[in-house]
């Protein structure tokens, strides 16, 4: 019996650890391995590999490609069993040998293979084949022909190479620079150090998350590169501009070997070592000759640069008074999106004017920025009437044609009926004559008593110093409504004094930025914030708003020397901040402090 239940539980413990062995195998992988490096009259090594038992293989052969040899089948297993557990893996490869006679581009089909009663596949791959003049001789650290015996890495093995779309451009049109490592040796990143892009807006294009090194032929030569920054500039200012040097401290695993008769001889990688080497590498500098906007310039062109559509929405044209009127501004595109300003519509008199609400729909994308930003505009007329919100000009400098194109909206009509009786009364500036005439009556029947009216009556002076004090007051209103429209008629000064308020919102963006942890939206939203105040506070349009301009009209305006150091400084840094590490807490609070300080101090002045 004893013998008989003994059984039983090794057959149990056998089955569960076999059961183990099945589930510890996973998912089920069919991948497809070939050379980095090709080269025509060469032959070469393709391997098709499952993590499984694999059966029944199949691939249809490569067209223009010839088949050497294959396929050829091998399967590899190993088993483990660590602490009572058993593991098990199984490999089946399945080889080819090919050749290339000539260069070019190729395709290694799609293969089947059955594992079970299942079938898995590969995707088809493209493969490119170079010349075999651009093979390099020797070792990857040999660029010279000879073994080199020792460490040292010429610049022909690894550079970085910086290049432009464009390097004749308009103001505020967009380039696209490129940063590109070349390498014929295995290295690694330990510093990359961005420079400041100085006159300048800079828009980096997202790179992928992960990035592979891609054989590219360069000068003769079969390179390893990677893309290790692409960015948007929008230069500010006309003239000769440079992208300066980028810097890239790289650790480089150097080849170091014994001399060979032969070069080629096949035991060279078993008395390979290898030695890892610091080396810095910079880019070259590029010129970019920026031409200026033609004169003259388009009233309503405000620094857009690109191609663009702007359209308006009135969602309601017939609204009540007291009651909120909505028109939305919608601008798509693509150019200097970010940096441009959406007109604002001038509204009647008697409608008070609120903060707008923004929304920005941008994607920097190597094809160029594009996308859309809108603004919804809030006003609430306070009487009733027929009123018209004056047509829209937005004018843009077209770099494809060199042309200024200017887009117009029609002018918008508003109907606003009466609103409510306790809503309106409460309004005593527009309430009209007839109204005014009623109050009087209720009013004189409300005060009438069974006394003297002659004792209440009052004196001829008191009758005079009332009308007195009436016109004089009538004449402060009189003066204050007409500073007030000749504020809002001259857009400039209205957006001077606007310019704190309108600061503040930039300032509540970056915390909330910040506070989700996107540290380069934080930093372009307090740059933004800051550029935005500085063009309004010292009416200086986009287009030419840069530290020069901004220092001399500060300094015309006699604002102190230190004020206008440290804004060009807080500038330089938030410029700068976008491309460099995130930093600790206390730096981007810091920052921040030094940005509302400048605009704190700003608003305090007289400008």
């Amino acid at each position: 019996m004893k013998r008989r239940v003994s059984g039983i539980f090794l057959l149990i413990l056998i089955s569960l650890g076999w059961s183990h062995s099945a589930f510890a195998q996973g998912k089920t992988d069919f991948t497809l391995s070939v050379p980095d490096e090709i080269y025509e009259g060469e032959q070469f090594k393709i391997s098709f590999t499952v993590n499984a038992d694999g059966k029944k293989f199949k691939m249809d052969e490569p067209s223009g490609l010839n088949v050497l040899y294959g396929p050829s089948q091998s399967s590899s297993q190993r088993i483990a069993i660590i602490n009572g557990n058993r593991t098990s893996e199984q490999h089946t490869t399945f080889t080819y040998v090919l050749l290339a006679e000539k260069a070019g581009d190729y395709e290694i089909p799609a293969a089947t293979v059955m594992v079970g009663s299942a079938t898995y596949k590969t995707q088809s791959r493209k493969i490119k084949v170079f010349p075999s003049s651009a093979r390099r001789s020797g070792s990857a650290a040999n660029t010279n022909g000879g073994s080199r015996g020792s460490t040292g890495i010429s610049d022909n093995d690894v550079f970085v190479v910086a290049t432009a779309s464009k390097t004749s451009i308009y103001e505020q049109e967009g380039t696209l620079v490129t940063f590109k490592v070349y390498s014929l040796l295995d290295f690694n990143f330990e510093d990359v150090k961005f420079p400041d892009f100085e006159g300048f807006i800079a828009q980096d294009v997202p790179a992928p998350q992960v990035q592979q090194l891609k054989a590219e032929q360069y000068k003769g030569k079969v390179y390893r590169t990677i893309e290790i920054k692409q960015v948007y500039l929008f230069p500010q200012r006309s003239g000769q501009l440079v992208v300066p040097s980028g810097t890239i401290d790289l650790v480089v695993s150097v080849p170091v070997r014994a001399q060979f008769d032969s070069e080629e001889s096949i035991f060279d990688s078993f008395f390979s070592t290898y030695q890892n080497v610091r080396k810095t590498i910079k880019s070259k500098p590029i010129s970019i000759q920026v031409k200026p906007l033609p004169t003259p310039k388009p009233e309503g062109f405000d620094g857009a640069v690109g191609q663009y559509s702007l359209s308006a929405e009135l969602p309601q044209s017939v609204v009540k008074a007291n009651e909120s009127l909505t028109v939305k501004l919608t601008l798509k595109g693509e150019g200097n999106l970010k940096l441009t300003q959406i007109p604002t519509p001038a509204f009647p008199e008697g409608f008070e004017a609120y903060d707008p609400k923004e929304d920005d729909q941008i994607d920097v994308t190597l094809n160029g920025v594009r996308g859309s930003k809108s603004k919804e505009f809030f006003a609430v007329p306070r009487h009733a009437g027929d009123f018209v919100i004056p047509k829209i000009d937005f004018a843009y400098f077209d770099p494809t044609t060199a042309t200024y194109k200017t887009i117009k909206i029609d002018e918008m009509k508003v109907h606003v009926d009466k609103g409510d009786v306790t809503t309106q009364t409460s309004v005593s500036n527009f309430t009209d004559k007839q109204e005014i005439k009623y109050l009087g009556k209720d009013i004189r029947y409300i005060k009438r008593s069974t006394s003297s009216t002659r004792a209440n009556t009052p004196s001829l002076p008191l009758y005079v110093l009332a009308y007195a004090l009436a016109a004089v007051g009538g004449l402060i209103v009189f003066a204050i409504v007409r500073a007030k429209r000749k504020e809002m008629g001259d857009l400039s000064i209205y957006k001077s004094k606007r310019a704190g308020k309108h600061a503040k919102r930039w300032l509540k963006l970056a915390i909330l930025k910040k506070n989700s942890g996107d540290h380069t939206a934080y930093f372009e939203a307090l740059l933004k914030g800051l550029s935005d105040y500085l063009s309004s506070k010292l009416q200086l349009p986009l287009s030419n708003l840069s530290k020069d301009t901004i220092a001399e009209t500060m300094q015309a305006r006699g604002v102190e020397v230190s004020l206008i150091n440290k804004t060009l400084s807080v500038l330089s840094t938030l410029e700068l901040a976008r491309y460099t590490p995130t930093g600790e807490v206390g730096e981007k609070d810091q920052l921040y402090n030094q940005c509302a300080e400048v605009i704190e101090s700003l608003e305090s002045q007289k400008l």
